[in-house]
């Protein structure tokens, strides 16, 4: 393993000048700030890594300008010029690259003000930024990078492969515990995988397995191109069980064009992120696909990713497909929340569980939902009565907006055996092609419902109601608002945003169904066809 050392006491590029009035000019101004050359000492560790600077310059805390330029041109008294500027005191702000591993290394503010009809001159004291570099290689050193002191960049390459393995009843079933720091993991199109030595499976009696477990509200760990995967042996697959990060305790993760994929679970109730209160989580560009569940037993959760009430967890431009539970007995494969969850610009296709096959929101979740799509997601069951709920969500309670997003071909489906149920002195009726909301609140607004259903096989079945939409209870609330925010009646919205949605059962609702609940704040126990 290769480790770079760069010294917490500072080192200075420049010799601090004070931004000086130049010249004349006309009534606007300019801003000149000088780089250094390579004539004078980058480092006083000898290491000129260096190889580009970025500038940018502030009023306030707006940013005016942004500008770069490589080492080269600073040679030949490379600098940057910010002209026709306002009179005003600016923020000068200096950056120094490693941009071949996109690694900050220097940083250094400077004030500049700035004399109608006059020019400043600028050099910025840049100070050495308190980091570690890791090139990692196996496990063993990954561990180490990221359980070291401060802030640290770990650097994988496309042939990396770490195993899973390390992970033992040993060490707490943890493969990284991170505590403190900000830790970086380029993973470089590298693997976090189960050894295909004798074709081992990391195994948990219960418990939770936490390849990451990050700590502390100070503790931020950033994963950008890592694939988590199991790997194949002839005629036999490798199973991960648990969870592969673990985030509590106020800690930030943020993962950025990674692939999970392939994972098994085979104990109910595990999920693959487990973000607790506190917690927060962003994704970017990532990819769940063919993860499953194969646990057996009552209905449990083994979704992709669990949110606990007080955690905060944003998902852009991602994509779950082909992610569930083999045995049918478990909510939501994508997402279950019950904190804050905002998502913008992601894909949930050919998902499977037991109700709300994509996401399921309980009492404290928040959920919001933008320019995202929803397409051939299908809840089904092997038993349970309340099972089969929501072909793409079903929500327990707790809140959700929708907005500028589709829903396509979305199922809920299945054997239902039994009759039509009475509990708590309420008429229960289930199902939901699309969307099953049982309390709590739904806004609708300029959302699109096409080729949604609902089957059953009796007649008598309780199953069978809102082959797009299903309100399930009386505490159950829909708004439904058009592109400009708006409330649009039901009848409007059904004629400009569903068409063709099926249910087997009739009068029950082949776009919506509302069991006693409220849509637009009146109460309905109407079926809309």
């Amino acid at each position: 393993m290769k480790k770079l050392m760069f010294s917490i006491l500072p080192a200075f590029l420049l010799a601090l000048v004070s931004c000086m009035n130049m010249s004349q000019g006309s009534e606007g101004g300019s801003v000149r700030v000088v780089l250094p050359s390579s004539s004078r000492e980058v480092y006083s560790s000898g290491h000129d890594d260096v190889d580009s600077f970025t500038v940018r310059l502030l009023l306030g805390e707006k940013i005016i300008n942004e500008k770069s330029i490589t080492k080269d041109s600073a040679d030949t008294g490379g600098a940057i010029v910010f002209d026709e500027l306002e009179p005003a005191t600016y923020t000068v702000e200096a950056e120094g690259w490693m941009s071949s591993k996109d690694v900050l290394l220097y940083f250094g503010t400077e004030e500049a003000k700035v004399t109608a009809g006059q020019d400043a001159d600028c050099q910025v004291k840049l100070k050495k930024e308190d980091c570690q570099i890791y090139n990692i290689s196996d496990s063993e050193e990954l561990k180490t990078a990221c359980e070291s002191e401060g802030n640290t960049y770990i650097f994988m390459d496309a042939a990396s492969s770490v195993s899973t393995n390390q992970a033992t009843s040993a060490n707490n079933n943890q493969l990284t515990n991170i505590t403190s720091g900000t830790k970086i993991i380029r993973g470089n199109g590298g693997k976090v995988q189960s050894s295909t030595d004798d074709n081992k499976t990391l195994t948990t009696e219960g418990g939770q397995i936490k390849l990451f477990n990050v700590t502390g509200s100070s503790t931020i760990l950033e994963i950008n191109n890592l694939t988590f995967t199991a790997s194949s042996t002839v005629g036999t697959t490798s199973t991960l069980d648990g969870t592969l990060i673990y985030v509590d305790d106020g800690a930030t993760v943020i993962l950025k064009q990674c692939l999970i994929n392939n994972m098994s679970v085979s104990y109910r109730d595990t999920s693959l992120i487990y973000v607790k209160s506190g917690g927060k989580l962003l994704l970017e560009n990532c990819t769940f696909y063919n993860n499953k569940s194969t646990g057996s037993g009552n209905v449990g959760y083994s979704e992709c990713i669990r949110i606990d009430n007080g955690a905060q967890v944003e998902v852009v431009s991602c994509n779950f497909e082909n992610n569930g539970d083999e045995n049918l007995m478990a909510n939501a494969a994508a997402i279950e929340n019950s904190g804050s969850c905002h998502i913008t610009n992601t894909t949930f296709k050919g998902n499977t569980a037991n109700r709300g096959s994509a996401i399921m929101n309980n009492n404290t979740g928040i959920l919001e939902i933008e320019s995202s799509t929803f397409d051939s997601n299908t809840c089904t069951s092997n038993g349970g009565y309340y099972a089969r709920r929501g072909g793409a969500i079903f929500s327990q309670g707790g809140s959700i907006k929708i907005t500028d997003s589709a829903f396509t071909g979305n199922k809920a489906g299945g054997n239902n055996p039994g009759s039509e149920d009475t509990t708590n002195g309420e008429f229960q009726k289930l199902g939901g092609g699309a969307i099953s909301i049982k309390t709590g609140s739904l806004v609708l607004q300029n959302t699109k419902f096409e080729n949604n259903s609902v089957t059953l096989t009796s007649s008598n079945d309780a199953y069978g109601y809102g082959g797009a939409i299903l309100i399930e209870q009386s505490d159950a609330n829909l708004f439904l608002k058009d592109a400009s925010g708006s409330a649009i009646d039901i009848e409007s919205y059904i004629n400009k945003y569903m068409s063709g949605n099926t249910t087997t059962k009739n009068n029950a609702g082949a776009n919506i169904y509302c069991n006693g609940g409220t849509i637009n704040g009146t109460v309905y126990t109407q079926a809309w066809e």
